[in-house]
């Protein structure tokens, strides 16, 4: 009698801690365009930034650095949340799903 009870509750408490935990995960997931982020997939280190704008649009952020040729250029994703590529030299040196504000 116990394990028909005591299996059915921990199976809730699993399922409800597991949302809880991945909470922010499955939140971005909702809020993310599937198309635009099967484009960003595509973007490989190494291209250049007309190469990257031909394949993702305009980036609405940009950051430049002070005494280097360095810049970061955004696309949004969720609230607080960009796709992000840095680049070094002219070419994409690191690309992020998860920058976050400008």
């Amino acid at each position: 009698m116990k394990l028909k009870i005591l299996v059915p509750v921990l199976l809730i408490i699993g399922v409800f801690f597991s949302a809880f935990y991945y909470r922010n995960e499955l939140i971005l997931y909702w809020h993310t365009d599937p198309e635009f982020h099967a484009r960003f997939e595509k973007v490989k280190l190494g291209q250049t930034q007309p190469e990257i704008e031909a394949l993702l649009g305009k980036p609405v952020h940009s950051l430049r650095f002070e005494d280097s040729s360095d810049f970061v250029l955004g696309w949004p994703r969720y609230e607080h949340i960009t796709y992000a590529v840095l680049f070094r030299n002219d070419r994409a040196e690191i690309i992020s799903d998860r920058f976050g504000s400008f």
